[in-house]
C-alpha cells in the first residue's frame, strides 16, 4: 500500500535525509507524499497507495490534531470490520471507513493486542506521550522494514535504498553475507548486503525510545488457538479459502490475478467465481519455450476462457531480459537470485494498465508441502542411514539424472542439514549451516522442521520479498491469500505424521477437483522462473551482458567468489544449463553491486 520512512537524529541532514528517503519510495505510494517534522529530531514521511476509501483522511502521516500520536504504515488490513465494531463499543468515532484509521485507533487504544489484525504491514507509530515510537512487521513477513542505527540515530524506511540514500547511513557492502547469498540466493535473516542496514525480522517489535535512541525488541503475540492440531480430513478447507480470497478481494480499485496455470493461482480463480461469478483481469508469463515444456501459459489461458476472464499474456523473451535488465536492477531493492523476481516484475508492468491490485499463490508450497524436495526429504526420512550409505556411493557417479543427483549431493549426517542442502544452491558448508541453524535449535529434527525453514526463512527472503520488490515498483500492490491468518493457522495444526503421509499440497488438489479442474493437479509442478540456462546457450547477447557485469564485480571482489563460481567461469564445472541457477545468482548480485558501486 505505501512506503513509510522515520529519520531519529539530532544535528544537520535530518530534514534532507527524510525528504530524500520519501522521494526514493514514492514508487511504492504514488498517488500521495508528505513528511512532518514532530520534534526537533524526529521526522516520519510516507507515500500513499490508494486501495481502499480514496478519501484523504488515510493520506501519511496520519496524526491527532495535537500530533500526539502519528502512524505511517504500509500493508493491507482484512478483519476491518471486526476491530471497527470492537473500537466502536470502546467509544471510538470513526471519521472514515478505511483500514488505516481503523489500525491508528486500535494502537492507541489497544497497543498490546496487535496479533489480533489479520493482515499484512509494517508500520511505525509514535506516541509522543510516553516519548516512544513501536515499529513492527506482520508475522507472515509481507511487508519489508529495515533499519540502521548508529549511537542515538536511528533511520527507519520500507526500502533499504532509502536508507542507503538518506546521506545518514554509511553504505558498505556486507562481505559477511555474500557466503549466505551464495548458497541461499538471499542475506541471513535480519541482514541485508549493505553493512549496519538490518531488517526487522517477521512478527518483531522494536520499541524506541525518542529521547535517548535507546530499542527494546520483542515479538507480538499471537492469537490462542482453539486447538493444537487437526485431522487433514476434518478441515473445511475450500471454506476457509474462500472467505480468505472474499477478504483479500475487498478494495475500492480494479483487482487481478497472477494466473500461472498451476495448482496454487488456479485454485484462486476457482473460489473467487464460485463465490460471485465475477471475472478478473489475469496475467500469465510465456516465454515462447513450449518445447522444452514451458506451457503454463496454455494451461492458464484455458482456465481464464472457461470463466470468461481477460486474460493478458505477458511475453517475456532473451531480448526483453537484456534490453530491461538495467531499469530491472535499478528497481531491486535487494539482491536476491531468484529469477521469478524479473518474471513478476515483467507481469507487474504490463498489469498496471488495468489493475492497481494483483493477488497470487505465495504462501501455498510452504505451508502445504508442495515442492518436489518436500517430497524428497519425506522419501529420506523413512530409513536416513540406508540413503546416506546410498548417496555416499551414488554422489561420485557422474551422469546420474540431476534430480537424483542433487539428493545424493544433499545428504549430511544431520537430517536438517541435509533438508537445508536441498533448498541451497550448493552443499552448504558445515560452518554456514551451523549459524543458521542456531534459530532452529530449539525445534525437533524432522519435517515440521524442514517445512519450518521454508516458512521462515526461503518464503520471507526469496519468495515474499522479489514479490513485494517487483510489484510495488510498479506501484502495484501484491495480495497472497494463502498466508492468510486463518489458512496459515489451520496449517500450522496439521500434525506431522499427516503431513508424512499425504500427497503435495493435498488440501489444494483435492479443492481443485471438487472445483471440476482434475487435470492441473495432475501436471507436473514447474517453477515460476525464465528459462534462463536455455537462453544462455542461444543468445550471444545476453552471455556477453551476463560476463560483463561478473567480471566488473569479479574486477572489484576478486577474492569473493566461491569455488563453484571459479570453477564454473574456469569452464571445469560443464555447460551453462546445468549451472544456469548458479549463474543467475551470481549475475543478480554482479549486477546490483555494480549498480550501487559496491
Amino acid at each position: 500500500m505505501c512506503g513509510i520512512n522515520m529519520v531519529l537524529h539530532q544535528g544537520e541532514g535530518a530534514s534532507k535525509a527524510i525528504f530524500k528517503m520519501n522521494r526514493s519510495t514514492a514508487h511504492r505510494g504514488p498517488d500521495h507524499s508528505a513528511w512532518l517534522q514532530l520534534s526537533d529530531r524526529l521526522y516520519v514521511g510516507g507515500n500513499r497507495l490508494i486501495t481502499v476509501d480514496p478519501g484523504d483522511y488515510s493520506n501519511p502521516p496520519i496524526c491527532t490534531e495535537d500530533q500526539a500520536f502519528c502512524l505511517v504504515w504500509n500493508g493491507a488490513i482484512y478483519n476491518t470490520q471486526e476491530l471497527r465494531n470492537q473500537l466502536i463499543d470502546a467509544g471510538v468515532m470513526f471519521s472514515s471507513r478505511s483500514d488505516t484509521e481503523v489500525l491508528f485507533q486500535w494502537l492507541i487504544l489497544f497497543p498490546l493486542r496487535i496479533g489480533e489484525i489479520n493482515g499484512m504491514y509494517s508500520f511505525i507509530f509514535i506516541d509522543k506521550k510516553n516519548n516512544t515510537a513501536l515499529i513492527a512487521r506482520d508475522p507472515s513477513g509481507q511487508k519489508p522494514l529495515y533499519y540502521y542505527q548508529e549511537g542515538n540515530t536511528w533511520v527507519i524506511s520500507s526500502e533499504l535504498r532509502a536508507i542507503m540514500g538518506s546521506g545518514l547511513a554509511k553504505v558498505q557492502l556486507n562481505q559477511g553475507q555474500l557466503q549466505p547469498y551464495y548458497y541461499l540466493r538471499h542475506a541471513w535473516s535480519s541482514q541485508t548486503m549493505v553493512a549496519g542496514i538490518r531488517q526487522l525480522n517477521p512478527g518483531d517489535m522494536l520499541s524506541l525510545d525518542l529521547d535517548t535512541g535507546e530499542a527494546s525488541f520483542a515479538r507480538i503475540a499471537p492469537v490462542a488457538s482453539s486447538a493444537d492440531s487437526v485431522a487433514v480430513e476434518d478441515m473445511d478447507f475450500p471454506a476457509l479459502l474462500s472467505e480468505a480470497m472474499l477478504r483479500h478481494m475487498e478494495a475500492d480499485v480494479p483487482v487481478g490475478l497472477m494466473l500461472s496455470g498451476g495448482v496454487d493461482s488456479s485454485l484462486l480463480l476457482a473460489s473467487w467465481m464460485a463465490e460471485t461469478q465475477i471475472p478478473l483481469h489475469t496475467y500469465t508469463a510465456s516465454f515462447g519455450m513450449e518445447k522444452a515444456g514451458y506451457v503454463d501459459h496454455k494451461f492458464a489461458k484455458k482456465l481464464a476462457k472457461k470463466y470468461r476472464c481477460e486474460a493478458h499474456e505477458v511475453k517475456i523473451s532473451a531480448e526483453i531480459l537484456v534490453r530491461e535488465w538495467p531499469e530491472y536492477i535499478s528497481t531491486l531493492d535487494q539482491p536476491v537470485g531468484d529469477s521469478a523476481g524479473f518474471v513478476s516484475w515483467q507481469i507487474a508492468k504490463a498489469a498496471k494498465a488495468h489493475s492497481k491490485i494483483l493477488i497470487s499463490g505465495a504462501g501455498a508450497d510452504e505451508l502445504f508441502a508442495g515442492y518436489r524436495r518436500h517430497q524428497a526429504y519425506k522419501t529420506y526420512l523413512k530409513n536416513p542411514k540406508l540413503w546416506s550409505i546410498i548417496a555416499s556411493f551414488g554422489k561420485n557417479f557422474p551422469f546420474l539424472p540431476a534430480a537424483l543427483k542433487k539428493f545424493f549431493t544433499s545428504i549430511e549426517t544431520s537430517s536438517f542439514h541435509s533438508f537445508v542442502n536441498m533448498t541451497a544452491l550448493q552443499p552448504v558448508p558445515q560452518v554456514l549451516f551451523n549459524g543458521f541453524q542456531k534459530e532452529f535449535a530449539n525445534q525437533q529434527e524432522g519435517f515440521l522442521k524442514a517445512l519450518a525453514w521454508d516458512r521462515e526463512v526461503y518464503l520471507v527472503q526469496d519468495i515474499l520479498k522479489v514479490h513485494d520488490n517487483a510489484l510495488m515498483a510498479e506501484g502495484i500492490e501484491g495480495r497472497a491469500p494463502y498466508l492468510d491468518v486463518q489458512i496459515r493457522q489451520m496449517a500450522m495444526k496439521i500434525p506431522e505424521h499427516h503431513l508424512l503421509s499425504m500427497p503435495a499440497k493435498d488440501p489444494l488438489v483435492k479443492a481443485l477437483e471438487a472445483a471440476g479442474h482434475p487435470e492441473i493437479g495432475k501436471r507436473k509442478k514447474w517453477g515460476f522462473g525464465l528459462p534462463f540456462g536455455a537462453w544462455m546457450e542461444q543468445e550471444a547477447s545476453l552471455r556477453r551482458l551476463v560476463n560483463k557485469e561478473i567480471h566488473a564485480f569479479m574486477d572489484r571482489h576478486p577474492k569473493e567468489l566461491p569455488a563453484e563460481y571459479i570453477a564454473f567461469n574456469q569452464g571445469r564445472a560443464g555447460g551453462v544449463g546445468s549451472n544456469a541457477l548458479l549463474l543467475w545468482n551470481i549475475f543478480v548480485l554482479a549486477s546490483w553491486c555494480n549498480y550501487h558501486k559496491l
